[in-house]
């Protein structure tokens, strides 16, 4: 496990580990990011990432309910450590343009994430693709 400090909303630093492990995403191996707070073992935030030549597109991410990585900007915190990892522009999903059967970005929570994310500068969108990409710290 993997130990990194992650801001949250209001600026309040959380202490997190996390993991990569493969996994298969609609019979697709990706790298899924496993998050915990330091010290909790429920079920972490997921985030499941699928690298191609140019990018690595995020086709799903959730919190599962667990309340101790929820609202805590656990996306936008992690967001530089995948960047650091694959050393390529991360990419959302697309409702519009997907390239992976089932991509998910879930309107709801994704959308409300993305758009705090854009409004802090930590994201751009492209609507040609429809999608929002992470290019550098």
């Amino acid at each position: 496990m993997i130990e990194i400090i992650i801001n949250d909303e209001n600026g309040t630093p959380g202490v997190y580990t996390y993991e990569i492990v493969p996994e298969l995403y609609n019979g697709i191996l990706v790298d899924q990011f496993e998050i915990r707070a330091k010290g909790d073992e429920q079920v972490p935030y997921m985030i499941q990432a699928k690298e191609s030549d140019n990018e690595v597109r995020i086709l799903f991410q959730h919190n599962n309910g667990n309340p101790s990585v929820s609202k805590k900007n656990i996306f936008g915190g992690m967001l530089p450590v995948l960047y650091d990892h694959y050393k390529k522009e991360i990419v959302s999903s697309s409702f519009s343009k997907p390239q992976y059967e089932n991509e998910q970005r879930v309107p709801e929570t994704a959308g409300k994430m993305y758009k705090k994310l854009l409004a802090a500068g930590l994201v751009w969108y492209d609507p040609n693709r429809d999608v929002y990409y992470f290019r550098s710290k």
